[in-house]
């Protein structure tokens, strides 16, 4: 349970980090709202991996530097795909808005909705993912301890 909560501060953090550039880029209309999109995932994805990955599964540098190249290309499958979800649906609010001749409050509200929408349909599967395949020590040559995470059991 306590790997769970941290968990979701980590995406409570990296969702803020998110909003405030979503936010900023789809009120001031600089950029097309599935960019706005991907600029904000970028800046949310960042803080995520390194809060999941070294709080909330406390993984340490030095007893993981060599799994920290698996775990970002575990973390970033699942973060591409449930972006380019997020992306497509932030896509599809823009082309309402548009059409809809939303004002900038109302669009950005619409975009925020589309976009955090996806993240949290998404929110328990990408946990459970995380915490069973991706963030797992895995058995080396020599090892008595196949399968433990390195937080260890007491999480």
């Amino acid at each position: 349970m306590a790997r769970f909560l941290r968990y979701a501060v980590g995406s409570a953090i990296a969702s803020l980090v998110s909003a405030v550039v979503l936010a900023v880029t789809a009120w001031t209309s600089v950029v097309a709202p599935a960019v706005a999109s991907v600029v904000a995932f970028v800046a949310g994805a960042v803080v995520n991996f390194v809060v999941y990955r070294f709080w909330a599964w406390r993984h340490t540098v030095t007893r993981a530097i060599a799994t920290i190249g698996r775990d970002l290309a575990g973390y970033a499958a699942i973060a591409v795909s449930t972006a380019v979800i997020a992306t497509g649906a932030t896509y599809l609010a823009g082309r309402y808005a548009h059409h809809a001749a939303l004002g900038s409050a109302a669009r950005t509200l619409l975009l925020e909705g589309a976009y955090f929408g996806v993240f949290a349909v998404m929110f328990a599967a990408k946990f459970v993912i995380l915490d069973r395949y991706v963030f797992v020590h895995r058995r080396t040559p020599g090892t008595r301890d196949a399968g433990k995470r390195l937080s260890g059991a007491a999480d």
